[in-house]
């Protein structure tokens, strides 16, 4: 018989929970057991950690909203990417909850984006500089974004929207197998 100890005599079983998650798989079906600890005085689900699924936003796995981003962006309404995502997936959700999840998703890779441009913007001076001789010949490929920016403009005649058009550009080699799209 194994010896009970300290930690086992915290933590105590409180109930159990049964959670639907969608995947990419479908719907999965969790039975899990919560636990109580005296010492924390708070609950905890040993299976979320172990799955990975303990601080989702959404009942639903991060592979799974980055697929509802990716048809959110691809489609004209969330109502079309509701049918593409029933058809391709099988899963019956509702288009308030994909748009929440396409806004979480593109909010997290904004930030993370900008953190990273900011970073390399502020050790620009780190970068070599090459003199001429050593500058090899390679091609500038620019690629453009269709996005564009509504900007309200207020002049002396009156309120007025503008359309502004974004684009970026991304400097490549021939063929880079590093650089990510």
């Amino acid at each position: 018989m194994k010896k009970k100890t300290k930690t086992d005599e915290n933590l105590v079983k409180h109930k159990t929970r049964k959670i639907s998650i969608t995947t990419l798989g479908g719907i999965l079906e969790i039975n899990r057991i919560v636990l109580y600890s005296r010492q924390m005085k708070k609950t905890e689900i040993p299976k979320d950690e172990y799955l990975k699924i303990a601080n989702l936003p959404f009942k639903i796995t991060k592979a799974m909203m980055v697929e509802f981003a990716f048809y959110a962006q691809n489609q004209i309404s969330f109502e079309e990417t509701k049918y593409m995502l029933e058809k391709t997936y099988e899963i019956n959700t509702n288009a308030e909850t994909i748009r929440k999840v396409a806004e979480y998703v593109g909010k997290q890779v904004f930030e993370e984006d900008t953190k990273e441009a900011e970073e390399k913007y502020e050790n620009m001076h780190k970068l070599p500089m090459l003199m001429e001789t050593e500058k090899k010949d390679e091609t500038l490929y620019i690629l453009t974004d269709g996005a564009a920016l509504n900007t309200r403009v207020e002049d002396e005649n009156r309120i007025h929207m503008e359309r502004k058009q974004i684009s970026f550009s991304i400097y490549l080699k021939e063929y880079d197998k590093t650089t990510r799209w």
